[in-house]
C-alpha cells in the first residue's frame, strides 16, 4: 500500500495489479490512475483491460481500491478498454482535459474531455517505446512516461526516457 498526499488530500491505494500513473484536478479534486481494471479469459490467456478510474478525492471518507478486483461504479470509469496501459497522465484544470500517453497507440498522446470522457483528440508523434518495459511479479509494466503543463500556455511536455527528449504538445490545436 502507498500513501500520498497532495494539497492535503490523502491518497491510500491498494493496488493488486499494476497501476503507473496518477493525476490530480485541482479544481474538481477528482483524483485519475492508470491500471489494470480486470481480465477477461483466465489462466495464461487472459487478456487485461486497461484503463483510467476518476474518483472523488474531495470526500473525507474516499479510500479507493485501484487494480483488480471488485467492479467499481459506473461513474469511476474514465476510460475503458485502452490499447495499453496508459503510461502517463496530466490534467490541466483550466480546460478540464486529461492528457494521456500511448492510450490508443504506443506513439499517441490522447487527450480526453473530462465533462464527458471522451477521447476529444489522439496526437500521433511520440517515439514508441512499448518493448521496453518493467517488470512487477507476473506483470510487464510499460515505461511512465512523465507528463507536464503550462496552464497558462495550454503547451503538454512529454518525457520520452529511451530516447532521451521531450515532446512538447499544443493544447490549443492538439499538434505536436
Amino acid at each position: 500500500a502507498a500513501l500520498w498526499v497532495t494539497q492535503g488530500l490523502k491518497w491510500l491505494n491498494f493496488a493488486l495489479s499494476s497501476c503507473n500513473a496518477t493525476a490530480l484536478n485541482p479544481m474538481t479534486l477528482r483524483v485519475y490512475t492508470s491500471c489494470i481494471l480486470g481480465y477477461t479469459g483466465s489462466g495464461l490467456s487472459q487478456i487485461p483491460n486497461y484503463g483510467i478510474i476518476g474518483v472523488d478525492g474531495g470526500s473525507p471518507n474516499m479510500q479507493a481500491r485501484i487494480g483488480r478486483g471488485t467492479p467499481y461504479p459506473a461513474s469511476w470509469y474514465t476510460l475503458q478498454n485502452a490499447n495499453g496501459q496508459p503510461t502517463g497522465l496530466a490534467v490541466n484544470p483550466n480546460t478540464n482535459r486529461l492528457y494521456v500517453a500511448t492510450a490508443t497507440s504506443p506513439t499517441s498522446l490522447d487527450v480526453i474531455d473530462l465533462s464527458t470522457n471522451t477521447i476529444v483528440a489522439s496526437i500521433p508523434g511520440l517515439p514508441d517505446q512499448s518493448s521496453a518495459v518493467l517488470l512487477e511479479g507476473f506483470h510487464y509494466v510499460p515505461l511512465p512516461r512523465q507528463i507536464a503543463i503550462n496552464t497558462v500556455t495550454n503547451t503538454i511536455f512529454v518525457v520520452n526516457s529511451i530516447s532521451s527528449t521531450i515532446s512538447v504538445f499544443d493544447g490549443n490545436t492538439n499538434t505536436l
